[in-house]
């Protein structure tokens, strides 16, 4: 744009002793800077999750102007995708009522966190006759969901405080351990055990 002198005065000097031409200079207007950044999104795993457009922050804009929407992108968006922390990438400012030529843009990542699917693990009852060892291992009931044909093995080790000589007719707590997947991750699932009952037969 150009810059207009007009109308010198003021100083010592005095305009009638001078011819005065004036010359334009120029206003440059440069971008402002602008930051795009993609919202932080924790999703749980077996879930999946949509980022949709909106779902960001910005800085930098002038004039009151806004953003409609932001492309969104993310490896660990689909349900299969395993417990972590993936990148999510913005690009693609479009919309509202900005322009983008008027702005120097940079797009910086946000965070998709996977998080882990709850499951139970229960001790199934058992028995066992008086003076005998407790046993090892024993079969398990799981509840909540496994997810993408994730399976369990159907025993875990298993535990009791009862000793060999708990008295026929008591009671111990069975607890279970160690349960293993026999397809699928275990680091996809906060795996919580409930104990069962060991008790002692004559």
């Amino acid at each position: 744009f150009n810059i207009t002198a007009s109308g010198a005065s003021g100083g010592n000097f005095t305009a009638s002793n001078y011819n005065i031409s004036y010359v334009n200079g120029t206003l440059t207007v440069t971008q402002a800077n602008l930051t795009i950044t993609a919202n932080n999104v924790s999703t749980q795993y077996g879930l999946g999750t949509t980022l949709g457009t909106t779902a960001f922050t910005s800085s930098g804009l002038a004039n009151n102007e806004t953003i409609g929407s932001v492309v969104l992108a993310s490896s660990g968006t689909a349900n299969t995708t395993n417990v972590g922390s993936y990148n999510i990438t913005a690009s693609g400012a479009s919309g509202g009522n900005f322009t983008a030529s008027n702005y120097n843009i940079s797009y910086a990542n946000g965070s998709l966190t996977v998080t882990p699917a709850n499951i139970t693990v229960t001790a199934d009852n058992q028995t066992r006759p008086y003076g005998a060892l407790n046993p090892t291992t024993g079969n398990i009931t799981v509840s909540g969901t496994l997810y993408n044909g994730d399976t369990m093995s159907s025993t875990a080790n298993v535990s009791s405080t009862a000793t060999n000589t708990t008295a026929a007719g008591q009671t111990a707590n069975l607890t279970p351990s160690a349960a293993t997947f026999t397809n699928g991750l275990a680091g996809n699932y906060n795996i919580h055990y409930t104990n069962g009952t060991l008790t002692v037969n004559p």
